[in-house]
């Protein structure tokens, strides 16, 4: 397997069934599945099988994750086994 990686794309990499990667340009591009809404692409890597190429997309979504404060009383256990 060989593979290489276009770790930054510009912006609006996907149009249609086209991809644009850095060097190479449009190239066209057929997605497995629907990219949902909010997500966005920050990596493109391009595999080569014996099948053929395929690019595998890296994508981000910026969610804010909320703290929650420990409560209670922690407990622990410490075990040895011979």
């Amino acid at each position: 397997m060989i593979s290489f990686v276009f770790a930054q794309l510009g912006k609006n990499p996907l149009s249609g069934g086209l991809l644009k990667l850095p060097q190479l340009g449009w190239i066209g591009l057929r997605l497995s599945r629907a990219i949902a809404p909010g997500f966005e692409l920050c990596q493109a890597r391009i595999v080569k099988r014996a099948s053929g190429y395929f690019v595998m997309l890296a994508l981000q979504l910026n969610v804010s994750v909320p703290f929650i404060p420990p409560q209670g009383h922690p407990r622990g256990l410490d075990l040895g086994f011979d």
